[in-house]
């Protein structure tokens, strides 16, 4: 979850003519190389549990994150003057911006945004202020961590990525070759599909069920931990501990909350039970007039699960941690 989900939510574009990544990327493309083929890249995985894989932009090389928490993509205004990505501009030489929820964001124009042999090509995106980057940490990124903006669900539903967090590798395509390439391999090691829906936002949902209650979940791999509301601890009568955590959230600042020892959580039919979940005290951020209050699946039970999340497929797979009968 980011700071950006904060404004950027897709049903809420004012755009006044322009066009963001979100819609300018499938028919402006101006480079679209090996598209039709599958592109593995490596992605690592940081001391909050996020995922993130090498891009480079104009020669100028970055993290970006993978965050199916954001509707759409965005880039740090720091990184976006590094690379040069030029601004885009009026007839009267203005920055044109976006008003993302009474936000205004400067629109920029990233041409070849690539990650390894594959091309995203040349589309617009916003910039937008990436906060929390002091924390992150991981060995590949060595001292001089540069994170250069968030790949969101544009991208990955655009290039139709599956997620393996057990090889720590996503899958890119132009086409959509989805997850079902590997299905026989996925059910004879016990994983489980789950399907999930997309939400208007452009967000994935999937049923959980907390003690006796089913919510619904983003599929959020921007947030360190399963995170519900307070209340829902009340409502099935779960204690907190009385320590205050801070949430890991991608890009956002910290916020407090608790957590909470759940002996019966199922994400849909697959047995999580015995985890422990984040309770927090503070507003999620909210993406329409019927979800006011969101519940996050994390990263922390893809990676205990070695998830395989296919993106436009609309599959969660669970492996099961119990060994199978020899």
């Amino acid at each position: 979850m980011l700071s950006v989900l904060e404004f950027c939510r897709m049903n809420w574009l004012r755009l006044s003519g322009l066009v963001v990544f979100t819609l300018c990327f499938p028919n402006r493309i101006s480079a679209e190389p090996s598209i039709n083929v599958v592109t593995t890249v490596r992605f690592m995985r940081d001391n909050q549990n996020h995922i993130f894989i090498p891009v480079a932009l104009n020669g100028v090389k970055s993290w970006w994150a993978i965050d199916t928490g954001a509707p759409i993509s965005v880039i740090d205004p720091k990184f976006s003057a590094k690379a040069r990505a030029p601004k885009i501009l009026t007839s009267s030489n203005a920055s044109v911006e976006t008003d993302l929820n009474g936000h205004p964001c400067p629109m920029v124009l990233v041409a070849n945004l690539s990650s390894g042999p594959l091309n995203f090509g040349t589309g617009e995106i916003p910039e937008v202020p990436l906060e929390a980057k002091g924390y992150i940490r991981f060995p590949e990124a060595g001292r001089d961590f540069e994170m250069g903006g968030i790949l969101g669900m544009d991208i990955l539903s655009r290039y139709n990525a599956v997620l393996n967090f057990r090889a720590q590798e996503v899958d890119f395509s132009g086409i959509a070759q989805s997850a079902k390439d590997n299905r026989p391999t996925l059910a004879f090691e016990a994983y489980t599909a789950i399907p999930l829906t997309i939400l208007p936002v452009g967000r994935l949902e999937v049923p959980c069920s907390v003690g006796g209650s089913t919510y619904g979940f983003i599929v959020d791999t921007g947030s360190t931990d399963t995170i519900c509301p307070v209340k829902v601890a009340k409502e099935n009568k779960i204690q907190l501990d009385p320590k205050t955590i801070y949430a890991g959230m991608l890009g956002h600042h910290y916020g407090p909350g608790h957590f909470g020892w759940v002996p019966d959580f199922r994400v849909a039919d697959f047995d999580c039970s015995n985890t422990y979940v984040e309770f927090t005290n503070f507003a999620l951020p909210k993406l329409g007039p019927h979800q006011l209050e969101e519940c996050l699946l994390g990263a922390d039970l893809l990676w205990k699960y070695e998830a395989v999340l296919d993106v436009s497929g609309m599959k969660l797979y669970l492996k099961s941690r119990t060994k199978r009968p020899e």
